[in-house]
């Protein structure tokens, strides 16, 4: 499983869950630049350095991707049809109004926490968005040229 987690606390409660599920491997990206590279409390737990090559090539061959409700990676996941859990942001509007629109299209779940047991049990009944999601980000660049009326 791949995560991206926003802050500490966030970090803290991955962590809480791994405790009670050590057997579950969790990849989590951070942006802890006074951590080491990768910080592994304990076997099957581990915290990575933001890296982009790493976070894409990781996100490939994940099972499925918990984050916080911003745009970008969830995108990246929902393209690559991975299962998806979005915590929004607590006073983040748009990121509520994302995993909203997620769930609405029934494209992931929204959680309030990162309790990883939602997740887990959501993979199962995960149904792929992805033919759709990839057909409309194709419709890109003639919905930018009609909207800026080119």
């Amino acid at each position: 499983m791949l995560g991206y987690v926003l802050n500490e606390g966030y970090a803290q409660e991955v962590m809480d869950w791994h405790r009670q599920h050590p057997e579950v491997e969790v990849h989590c990206f951070w942006d802890k630049r006074e951590a080491d590279e990768v910080y592994e409390p304990w076997p099957g737990l581990s915290f990575h350095r933001l890296n982009d090559k790493k976070f894409a090539d990781m996100m490939e061959r994940c099972r499925a991707y918990v984050s916080t409700a911003g745009f970008e990676s969830i995108c990246e996941a929902l393209y690559l049809d991975k299962p998806v859990m979005m915590i929004p942001v607590a006073g983040h509007y748009e990121q509520a109004c994302n995993a909203l629109d997620a769930k609405l299209v029934n494209a992931g779940i929204a959680a309030d926490s990162f309790d990883l047991s939602l997740l887990m049990d959501y993979i199962p009944r995960h149904q792929s968005k992805a033919p759709e999601f990839r057909a409309w980000v194709a419709q890109g660049p003639d919905i930018f040229r009609r909207e800026l009326s080119l």
